[in-house]
């Protein structure tokens, strides 16, 4: 079974001194921390309901309700998407054995659809699909303030050093990402937007 160690405050000393999570290991090191907690996070199949849209012998499509996570972590290593999926199918894809299915993913608080890939071959069949960005993408949100008729958001993102959970758009190190936006309707000082992904 999967076993995720959990150290003390992340603490972790390496060779007798003090270790920052950037450190890289080159081999040979000493390394050392107090374990407070030893998880299980194999998969546990769990009876969820989940709302399927479409499905044969390739794939199936959920329509994913917001709040629940998609697949264990952080926390979360039951009642997600991935639970749901292991107990409701025979065969998902095995690309990562700790997201059986997963071929992409949405946040917990978005709603949307879900494609899941229920072997190897559909699996790299849509991933590359999503790789090569011929996947079209379109998500209706609430943003504060008023917005111009339309526009693009662009920039590197990465995730934020201190949450790691979140995003933000100051890496310089990070993904270049770009969105296009087109008002849809105002509630002064919130507007109904629409964003696709380019």
């Amino acid at each position: 079974s999967k076993i995720q160690y959990l150290i003390k405050n992340n603490h972790i000393v390496i060779d007798g001194f003090d270790a920052k999570p950037s450190l890289k290991l080159h081999g040979g090191e000493i390394i050392s921390g107090e374990i407070i907690e030893i998880r299980n996070t194999e998969i546990v199949p769990q009876k969820i309901d989940l709302d399927i849209i479409y499905e044969d012998d390739d794939i199936a499509v959920i329509n994913k309700a917001s709040g629940i996570v998609v697949h264990p972590g952080n926390g979360n290593y039951q009642n997600t998407i991935v639970n749901g999926l292991t107990y409701h199918f025979n065969t998902l894809s095995s690309k990562d054995k700790s997201r059986p299915g997963i071929i992409h993913r949405l946040d917990k608080d978005t709603s949307g659809i879900l494609i899941v890939a229920k072997n190897n071959f559909s699996h790299d069949f849509i991933s590359s699909q999503f790789a090569k960005r011929e996947v079209y993408k379109e998500y209706e949100a609430l943003v504060w303030g008023e917005v111009e008729s339309s526009g693009s958001v662009d920039g590197l993102i990465g995730r934020d050093k201190k949450k790691r959970t979140l995003f933000t758009m100051v890496d310089k190190n990070g993904k270049f990402s770009k969105s296009d936006y087109y008002f849809i309707k105002s509630y002064n000082p919130i507007s109904h937007v629409k964003l696709v992904p380019s």
